[in-house]
């Protein structure tokens, strides 16, 4: 029999029409600082996200030398969640950057 990955846990069908709706979303952010790797673009939404959500997502542990490190787990969040986010963030850029 064969086993589905992770990726894959549920039967429910999703929106697929939310897919382009976040990745629009997420390149109209990264448009406005395209120096950012997109791992740093997703890093800052998850630490500005968690940050106003009582640190919702946020993992933090000690590495070696006591080296702090954060990370975030957004799993449990859903897409509609992340594209208010998104959206968000993108209308918050708007007007301290003044974009169209």
């Amino acid at each position: 029999m064969l086993k589905l990955p992770i990726l894959f846990p549920f039967n429910k069908k999703r929106e697929p029409e939310r897919i382009d709706r976040i990745l629009a979303l997420i390149k109209k952010l990264w448009l406005c600082d395209m120096d950012l790797r997109f791992f740093q673009l997703v890093f800052i939404i998850q630490s500005m996200y968690s940050d106003a959500n009582n640190g919702f997502g946020k993992v933090e542990g000690m590495a070696g030398l006591e080296i702090s490190k954060t990370g975030y787990n957004f799993s449990l969040l859903e897409d509609n969640q992340v594209e208010t986010l998104l959206a968000v963030c993108y209308d918050k850029l708007k007007k301290t950057r003044k974009l169209e």
